[in-house]
């Protein structure tokens, strides 16, 4: 019997062999097989699939093979051809129906993703195809082979053993994923003596029988553990969901049986509990389910799971869902396609992401020309050690080539397959124009959202997050790696400390004013921002006659009463309120010596190119519950900001003397004490923390709360961050004490670094001292020392350096984190009238859920776009007065 593999090939798989190193993946090995770690080829790539190297694991686009090869030295790959066949039969049509119906992307015939596939994948069958490729010195492919269980013999062993391990190895975005979407809930603290007052009761085994007690409605269902009430869940926002009942049991009950259990989701594993038990009213674990559900008769052991979970909903929420005004659903919109015009794909809950990249990629073509271009270039810069997976430099390159450039666009076609008439309107997209390859590869956003996410309790989670809050983070992240760059993007690199970092096309300056009521002394500050925040006054709104109207109009079935009139505020008013001034109260005068009132004001210093206003909408009820402001607020699309400039000292203002020591003492002797002491400064507590990120405050100002309330409460906390909400400082950094700083100072003043850090520090333009200092502030690490030097650069860099070196008490220590970068550069100013260019619009009752979606004024004819995750159109209704994050380009630009 003849081999089925020539001998030829085998003698070229075995001559690559050695080049893998004997490298078989392991369960701890990270393996990117999912798309291409340069671009985002798949294996549904038509022919060319994707190839994954067997040395680093990592999969490679046919595009991107040779430069690979160069790079790590691999000269044997596994290529994965994967196609999509619906499932045949009644029930595979069927369900491939219901997934169109349902609106998922594509319907029945969408190729696969990582969470799209959850919904699709009873649709459809997946054919693989394997084959170890062996690539000679120049790229090239010498010789393939089928891999499969014919072949397997004839194989060396390694490399089968290589083979078997990729394809069976779960990939490196679907452990993400799991990481992600995976959060534990708690236990209850109500399971381990729950009450029962089953009474008998037991629950049919028909479960086509099961029905609300209050509605009749048959799906949905939570059963309660303590008496067996049968009841709906709550109805969501949009109107959809249950009746509540479940909810209402408990609070007719007198609360005193919290538990329920989803019916349809129990296996013999467990199954959704929820507690409606105050502190709790969330999901939990319940480790005595089994017990539980045996007081009714049910053995959870013969449960089979008949509803989606929670998590799967929520899943499904984010895929899917819409809302008409935002989404301009229902409307005949022209799709648009080509570079520029490139959806990103929803990987379940990052239509925050997809939004702001969108507004900054194809919003702002500075970061078109810094992060739209070849991947190679950027490549080649990269240290060959370097993990390409988490370098920023290349996934940024890798995510912005995806959005404007011509790799992965689609192009409209006629229906017969030619050129498309201009201004014709059709629903066929393909890659290069031609009806045969129908499949692009999808762009999408994993690779970025795990960097800028690591490290951050709620990014690196799966949760649906503030798209400002992101655009923070991501612009601060973004900042600090390019100083960190050395050369490797357009415009980042050299031998000065003036780097031209992306953050300062929108950091502007903010002057604060004080001034002391009694002694007429003023003191000026001021900080950097990346947007402007402004509270909404819905007291100030145009149509209260008619609000007034509505509200006298009789309710009926809990109704509004009326049309649904919503407050129409005008920008002016939120302007008017971020100039205002404030009365401070107990506030510790220089000029007199001791404590009484001032009066503060705020002002913009600088006007940067691109300037991003954030409507605060989402606020905390009386009830502590987050809620929406539920209004119109009227944007201009041009904007003339120029009575907000700040001035500065003004003639005849007398600045209040500087704090000093004594001051401090006195400070000290008022509190009880005879000299100002030294106190341990006391952490925040985490609990309180999160409760107040939840309701969609920064994370300084959270931890300034709690730590000002002395983590007594959330309650006291959030009562703080109402009054302070509009301190010039309330969203800075913490300070670090002093005294810890300066221990750390000295005790790192005195190491030795290494020379060659040293001297690569000195190439860019510091001095060895500086350089010393600078690797001494941050545990001898380069990058993290040059970030250190530039975030320092200017008139406080020796004072930084006398500080790192111990050789003087720092008032306070730079934290490393993302959110405490700010730019050694001189920020940009101009003229302050804008033209709106970018609107980012949120649908949902608060910022941890519901979706995203952006629209940009960079349509074909001068018309707005719509970009809604992978759906890209011309808007015919851009909603102007519900946006959430507004960008605005400076009309000298």
């Amino acid at each position: 019997m003849s081999s089925p593999v020539e001998e030829a090939s085998l003698d070229a798989v075995r001559k690559a062999m050695g080049s893998i190193e004997s490298r078989v993946a392991g369960h701890a090995d990270r393996v990117a097989k999912e798309a291409c770690v340069y671009g985002h080829d798949t294996p549904y790539c038509d022919g060319e699939g994707l190839l994954v190297n067997l040395k680093t694991l990592c999969g490679v686009g046919r595009t991107f093979l040779a430069m690979d090869a160069a790079r790590t030295g691999c000269r044997l790959y596994l290529r994965q051809r994967f196609s999509r066949v619906p499932k045949r039969g009644a029930a595979g049509r069927e369900r491939a129906e219901e997934g169109r119906a349902e609106g998922v992307e594509g319907g029945g015939e969408a190729p696969p993703s990582s969470l799209g596939e959850l919904i699709m994948a009873e649709a459809h069958d997946t054919v693989e195809a394997y084959s170890v490729v062996a690539v000679g010195e120049g790229g090239d492919v010498e010789a393939e082979v089928a891999y499969g269980p014919e072949t397997r013999a004839e194989l060396p062993l390694l490399v089968g053993d290589a083979c078997d391990a990729v394809i069976c190895h779960s990939s490196n975005q679907v452990m993400e994923d799991v990481a992600a979407w995976e959060e534990k809930p708690r236990v209850s603290a109500f399971t381990e003596n729950l009450v029962d007052e089953s009474q008998g009761k037991r629950v049919s085994p028909d479960k086509s029988s099961w029905r609300c007690e209050a509605c009749g409605k048959g799906e949905g269902l939570w059963l309660n553990l303590s008496d067996g009430y049968m009841g709906c869940g709550r109805a969501n926002w949009d109107g959809s969901g249950g009746c509540g009942s479940s909810l209402q049991h408990f609070n007719d009950t007198g609360r005193r049986f919290p538990i329920a259990v989803k019916l349809g989701t129990i296996t013999p594993a467990g199954g959704d509990c929820f507690s409606y038990a105050e502190g709790e009213d969330d999901l939990v674990e319940n480790p005595r389910l089994g017990e539980h559900l045996a007081r009714f008769g049910i053995n959870i052991m013969t449960m089979e799971k008949t509803e989606k979970s929670v998590a799967e909903l929520n899943i499904d929420y984010n895929l899917t869902f819409e809302f008409d005004k935002i989404t301009e659903a229902g409307k005949d919109l022209e799709p648009l396609a080509g570079p520029g015009f490139v959806g990103l794909e929803n990987l379940g809950n990052t239509c925050y992401i997809a939004s702001v990249a969108q507004m900054l990629f194809n919003g702002c073509p500075e970061f078109a020309a810094r992060y739209g271009g070849p991947v190679e270039a950027v490549v080649h810069t990269c240290p060959t050690d370097r993990d390409l997976l988490n370098d920023f430099a290349v996934q940024m390159v890798r995510l912005g080539r995806g959005l404007v450039g011509k790799e992965y666009a689609y192009y409209l076609c006629a229906e017969d397959g030619g050129p498309l008439e201009p201004g014709a309107k059709t629903g066929v997209a393909n890659k290069d124009g031609l009806r045969g390859r129908p499949y692009v590869a999808p762009v999408t956003p994993a690779r970025i959202k795990a960097i800028v996410g690591r490290g951050h309790a709620e990014f690196c989670s799966a949760r649906q997050q503030d798209c400002v809050e992101w655009y923070q983070r991501w612009l601060e992240i973004m900042a600090r790696e390019e100083r960190t760059c050395l050369g490797r993007l357009p415009g980042v690199g050299g031998a000065t400390p003036s780097l031209s970092t992306v953050d300062s096309l929108f950091r502007f300056e903010v002057e604060g004013r004080i001034q002391c009521s009694e002694s007429g002394k003023v003191r000026y500050n001021t900080h950097s921002e990346l947007n402007l925040s402004l509270r909404v006054p819905l007291d100030k709104a145009t149509n209260a006659a008619e609000l007034e109207a509505q509200a006298k109009r009789p309710r009926v079935d809990g109704g509004d009463g009326g049309s649904g009139i919503k407050p129409r505020v005008p920008l002016q008013a939120c302007l008017e309120l971020f100039q205002s001034t404030h009365k401070v109260d107990d506030f510790f005068s220089t000029a007199l010596g001791r404590r009484t009132t001032a009066h503060t004001s705020t002002r913009i210093k600088t006007f940067p190119k691109y300037l991003v206003i954030h409507l605060q909408r989402y606020f905390v009820g009386d009830d502590w519950t987050p809620k929406k402001l539920d209004c119109l607020v009227d944007m201009p699309e041009f904007l003339d900001l120029e009575h907000l400039r700040a001035k500065g000292m003004q003639p005849g203002e007398e600045e209040l003397p500087p704090a000093d020591s004594d001051d401090a003492a006195d400070e000290a002797r008022e509190g009880g004490g005879n000299e100002p002491t030294a106190a341990p400064q006391p952490l925040p507590d985490d609990a309180i923390v999160s409760q107040l990120i939840g309701m969609g405050f920064g994370e300084n100002g959270c931890k300034r709360a709690a730590l000002a309330t002395g983590n007594s409460s959330a309650e006291a906390a959030m009562e703080w961050v109402f009054a302070h909400m509009e301190d010039s400082d309330f969203n800075d950094p913490l300070p670090q004490p002093a005294s810890v700083a300066a221990e750390a100072a000295s005790a790192r003043g005195n190491k030795a670094h290494n020379p060659e850090s040293v001297a690569m520090l000195e190439a860019m333009g510091f001095t060895a001292r500086q350089s010393q200092a600078a690797l001494s502030a941050t545990e001898g690490e380069l990058e993290r020392a040059a970030d250190w030097l530039f975030n320092h650069a200017g008139a406080g860099l020796e004072a930084a350096v006398d500080a790192a070196l111990g050789e003087s008490t720092p008032t306070g220590s730079p934290d490393e984190s993302a959110s405490e970068i700010t730019s050694g550069e001189a920020l940009g100013d101009g003229p302050a009238q804008y033209i709106l260019v970018g609107i980012v619009s949120h649908m949902g009752p608060n910022t941890a859920s519901g979706h995203y979606v952006c629209h940009l004024h960079n349509g074909p004819r001068g018309q707005w776009t719509i970009y809604n995750d992978r759906k890209v159109a011309i808007s015919e209704d851009p909603p102007l007065n519900l946006g959430y994050m507004y960008m605005y380009r400076r009309l000298d630009a």
